[in-house]
């Protein structure tokens, strides 16, 4: 008899440990440039949520949610850059939330981040900055 780790079905049923997801200095308050280096606007982000799912490929859905507080929503839309750091420091996922039709005093709520590669029982970090072209 011989053990297939890699294609045991068995594994599937394993109980997955759970993770936490910090966002540390919330509110914070981004502002995004235009291409000129001006101040379009300012987006506070004020709560940041997750659900980790665990069920064959574990993933972590992150919602951030906010305010905007400068700036009109004729500029389309804004950008945020943000960084997940694992338990040791290390980037896991990167990117930018676009939001969309805002303008000055509309909250939001963004879900579209989703980190696939993630490790069960570890700590991670969001970090939020402005974006850079």
């Amino acid at each position: 008899v011989r053990f297939d780790e890699v294609n045991c079905a068995a594994l599937y049923c394993l109980p997955v440990s759970d993770l936490t997801l910090v966002a540390e200095n919330l509110p914070t308050e981004i502002s995004v440039k235009g291409f000129d280096g001006s101040v379009e606007s300012k987006i506070r982000i004020e709560d940041v949520s997750y659900v980790y799912e665990k069920d064959i490929t574990p993933t972590l859905e992150i919602t951030v949610s906010g305010t905007k507080t400068y700036g009109s929503s004729k500029i389309g839309y804004d950008m945020v850059a943000y960084k997940i750091y694992d338990s040791k420091g290390y980037v896991v996922e990167s990117g930018n939330l676009y939001i969309n039709g805002v303008g000055k005093g509309d909250k939001f709520k963004d879900d579209s981040i989703s980190v696939y590669d993630i490790t069960p029982g570890d700590t991670y970090k969001i970090v939020f900055s402005e974006y850079h072209y």
